[in-house]
């Protein structure tokens, strides 16, 4: 197994598909406002004092995209913020915390001491206090300590990743998915999802187990779908990735470790729909908030592995098995 350019004269192919149900896409399409909006984030950056090659870099994040098919009901207001906090979280983890040179470690920077702060303290600063307008305390602190917790899991992938260009040694499976379920960042976009409710869901329906169950698959589906798409890019990077981790911890050709992790996705599939019909019956909220809640999850975890799909970065890299070109569709079926 090997990345190549995606220029390469193609052989054969070894197709495989990663099939969602039909009711996993939002029947609006995508947002009509993500499309407009798309300049006044990169205006935002450019405010902020990022650099030319930062700003090359967000233009290629495609961030229209990057929320368009992930956060379809958004109103425009809630839209332009969750573009400004996606593609702050994307540019901050690849310049700084991929590097480990800042950590998300007691909150906010000091808005009191400016010229202490970069321009991803600045950034995070005008998010959270526009945010702050219309959210509780409570809510805004667990929004701050999702992403510490990300923070410290991104950390720890990062070390992994040393580890593994020092030593040659990966984690075994099981450790490298959870740690992938961790950093994929689905906890903190649930969040942001009841922010464009305009709910906030009290902590013991959060901390209820099937609710927990039900956040953890959205991070394990969208985990999953990351790393099959980018198996390319990650190859020719170096990056740490879960099919590599079945092929070199436990033996499996890549054409087998692929079909594991596509059977994991399916198997999570049909775990939250299941889940989800339990969730809506949960005491302490309305079922129609949680029942909409729920709908804008199924649609984030899909939006995103459509923009993982489509991404520029990932589609420049084709991936070889067996002299056999890899080929990812993303499929559709009617039931889970």
């Amino acid at each position: 197994m090997r990345s190549r350019s995606a220029l390469e004269a193609c052989g054969s192919t070894l197709r495989f598909d990663l099939h969602f149900p039909g009711h996993w896409r939002a029947p609006s399409g995508r947002n009509p406002c993500a499309a407009a909006m798309e300049q006044e984030v990169l205006d935002w950056f450019a405010g902020l004092g990022c650099t030319a090659a930062e700003l090359e870099r967000v233009q290629g994040f495609s961030v229209s995209n990057y929320v368009g098919q992930p956060f379809p009901r958004l109103s425009r207001e809630r839209t332009l913020l969750v573009g400004k906090f996606m593609a702050l979280w994307l540019l901050w983890d690849d310049i700084q915390v991929e590097r480990l040179q800042r950590m998300w470690s007691h909150g906010l920077p000091d808005p009191d001491s400016p010229a202490q702060m970069s321009r991803f303290d600045r950034g995070w600063g005008q998010l959270f206090a526009d945010l702050a307008r219309r959210r509780s305390a409570g809510w805004m602190r667990a929004l701050n300590q999702g992403m510490a917790d990300w923070c410290r899991a991104a950390t720890r992938e990062a070390n992994v990743m040393r580890q593994w260009h020092g030593l040659g040694r990966l984690p075994d499976f099981s450790a490298q998915l959870e740690l992938r379920i961790a950093t994929i960042g689905m906890y903190v976009a649930l969040r942001l999802l009841e922010d464009a409710c305009d709910q906030e869901f009290p902590d013991s329906f959060h901390a209820r187990p099937a609710v927990r169950h039900l956040a953890r698959l959205s991070n394990l589906l969208v985990g999953l779908g990351s790393d099959l798409f980018s198996l390319g890019k990650d190859l020719a990077g170096g990056q740490i990735n879960l099919v590599l981790a079945l092929t070199q911890g436990q033996g499996l050709s890549a054409e087998e470790a692929i079909r594991r992790l596509l059977e994991l996705h399916r198997q999570a599939i049909g775990e939250y729909d299941a889940l989800a019909d339990e969730a809506e019956a949960l005491p302490g909220v309305a079922a129609a908030d949680v029942r909409r809640w729920l709908d804008d999850i199924r649609y984030a975890t899909l939006g995103l592995t459509l923009w993982e799909s489509q991404s520029p970065r990932c589609r420049e890299h084709a991936v070889w098995i067996d002299g056999r070109k890899m080929a990812l569709d993303l499929v559709w079926r009617e039931t889970a």
